[in-house]
């Protein structure tokens, strides 16, 4: 999953969209620093499949499982 989320983080497409949402986010992953990284969509693929698509799938399910623990915790 490392692998795949350094090559799918993006940078900001708002100004590129022409949105107004200054998304200018500093993430640091796995000891990697990214700057300008999009708030309202960090991580990209387009029409994903084969293995993309299962990396993804993997990536909400663990997202939601933090949120889950999270919302647990409180």
């Amino acid at each position: 999953m490392e692998k795949f989320v350094l090559e799918h983080i993006q940078e900001p497409i708002c100004s590129k969209k022409g949105w107004n949402n200054n998304c200018q986010y500093q993430v640091t992953l796995w000891g990697k620093e990214f700057i300008n990284v999009c708030n309202c969509q960090p991580f990209i693929c387009t029409n994903p499949s084969g293995i993309d698509l299962e990396n993804f799938k993997k990536l909400i399910l663990i997202v939601m499982s933090f949120i889950t623990d999270l919302s647990k915790s409180s």
